[in-house]
């Protein structure tokens, strides 16, 4: 399966992530996907959409393939949808030095960890 959607969609002929995905998987792989969830905008409704295939079809597991970073929370809301998730990040790479909004996949994800920074800095005793 492949699935993402298209948030922040500004014309028709941005394809959801889904869909991209599916083509590169043909084009260059020869291989053809068997579900694709191109509906959803959030990850809370990827995981409510691809539960609705694929637990139609039985499956139980899910290989949940992400930014590294952004499983953890990305796997919760697949297990809430009843799956067993094993993780598969991808997108390693060593860095020395990070800045706070290098942990977000883009900066418009940076709205919404605004209190996640606040206790972050609770707990680490500098705020």
């Amino acid at each position: 399966m492949v699935a993402g959607g298209a948030p922040g969609r500004t014309h028709l002929k941005n394809l959801p992530k889904a869909r991209l995905m599916s083509k590169v998987l043909l084009d260059e792989l020869g291989i053809q996907s068997k579900w694709v969830e191109s509906s959803s905008n959030t990850t809370q409704e990827n995981a409510r959409e691809s539960a609705k295939i694929l637990q139609k079809e039985g499956a139980q597991t899910a290989y949940l393939v992400t930014i590294f970073g952004a499983s953890q929370g990305q796997k919760t809301i697949f297990e809430r949808e009843g799956f067993q998730v094993v993780e598969a990040p991808m997108g390693f790479y060593q860095k020395k030095n990070f800045t706070p909004l290098e942990f977000f996949q883009a900066v418009r994800d940076f709205s919404m960890a605004d209190g996640f920074f606040m206790k972050f800095l609770e707990v680490s005793g500098t705020g």
